[in-house]
């Protein structure tokens, strides 16, 4: 976020480590492993008091595991993330050796016209573009914590976890769209993919696979809960330097808990709109980063092209929450803007001026030399 203007750039950080920690993915994991977990087993009429005593204690373990870097390699890496592909393996098992049906299924309507843009559009949700940029810091924090601190071998170690964690995350991503295709024999659409899970698992399992996927889930979130909330903790640290060590991550708990009581889908209906504002930012940074090596990495390539695409952004997400209004009529507009990139040409032509200031400074430094 330096590469942006002082304070536009410390006003996203703040927002971007908000996002995905207590403001809406810290309290998603902790809503989703109690709703596809033990909130199964618990009678409705005792469900909000065991979903806060659930919540309380699952941040207690987050905070606890989080203030120590090593806990990610000793906890993370050598308990949850082994105990989560072997549960997993047994569930895609399952699917692949006594399958529900063929998975070749109907598409959805926007996915049979624009299924690429579509599919992009709906990883928002997923946040790991964002998750990606921010918990680069605390693996190499990890292999720091390890005695690996040479530059040379951290980037070498930290491609061949990165390596690994493709083939294990595409994998596991293959088997969760085969599972939700072949389950449409069984049932009927849903709207997210939790309810899916929880069928597929108790048709082939039983209330025995209550249990399994309980194991599923917490041990799916616990895992990414600790990695962010020690990479917001470092955030902020760094974007606020004055405020004190381990003020944040206590922050971070107890916001997280107070949303997550509101539940799942209080949780899901404002974040689309954040995400929506987020996501084409970091995009847009991600993608300037990728092409510096050749154009070059001033500070200018980012605030000009952040600068041009900011107010399609607002404007895409005031549609969004005001389907009809004057937003959505501007928005629809703006080329590209009915699918959701309105921002994409704005920020290519910020990043053409950029490109012709930039060389123009060469050129008057060239000639001023002469």
């Amino acid at each position: 976020m330096t590469k942006l203007a002082p304070i536009p750039g410390k006003l996203f950080g703040t927002l971007l480590y908000l996002v995905i920690g207590p403001l809406i993915l810290l309290p998603r994991l902790a809503s989703v492993s109690f709703k596809m977990g033990l909130g199964s087993f618990i009678p409705e009429q005792y469900y909000f008091l065991a979903m806060a005593i659930y919540t309380a204690g699952y941040f207690v373990i987050v905070y606890r595991l989080s203030q120590d870097s090593r806990n990610i390699v000793s906890i993370v890496g050598k308990v949850f993330t082994p105990l989560l592909l072997v549960t997993l393996t047994i569930v895609f098992g399952l699917v692949f050796i006594f399958k529900m049906g063929s998975p070749t299924q109907p598409l959805n309507v926007t996915y049979q016209t624009s299924p690429i843009l579509q599919g992009f559009l709906d990883g928002y949700n997923t946040m790991d573009a964002l998750v990606s940029v921010i918990f680069g810091f605390i693996i190499i924090k990890a292999y720091q914590s390890l005695g690996i601190n040479d530059a040379k071998q951290l980037a070498v170690e930290s491609l061949k976890s990165s390596l690994v964690a493709v083939v294990l995350i595409t994998s596991v991503y293959f088997g969760l769209v085969y599972l939700g295709a072949t389950s449409l024999t069984i049932m009927d659409p849903m709207t997210n993919g939790s309810p899916i899970l929880v069928k597929v698992v108790h048709h082939y399992l039983g209330d025995a696979g209550g249990l399994l996927l309980m194991v599923i889930v917490i041990s799916a979130t616990l895992k990414t809960a600790i990695g962010l909330m020690s990479s917001f903790e470092q955030g902020l640290s760094e974007i606020y330097p004055r405020i004190k060590s381990g003020y944040f991550n206590k922050f971070s708990a107890i916001l997280s808990f107070a949303i997550a009581m509101f539940g799942l889908d209080f949780i899901l209906m404002y974040s689309n709109y954040l995400l929506n504002f987020v996501y084409p930012v970091v995009f847009i940074l991600i993608l300037i980063m990728f092409v510096s090596p050749k154009f070059g990495d001033q500070s200018v390539y980012y605030r000009f092209s952040v600068a041009f695409a900011i107010l399609p952004i607002i404007c895409n997400v005031l549609a969004a929450a005001n389907p009809g209004s004057q937003f959505d009529f501007v928005n629809q507009r703006i080329p590209l803007g009915s699918m959701g990139f309105g921002w994409l040409l704005p920020a290519i032509l910020g990043y053409f001026i950029a490109f012709l200031r930039v060389k123009k400074i060469e050129n008057l430094a060239i000639v001023t030399q002469l």
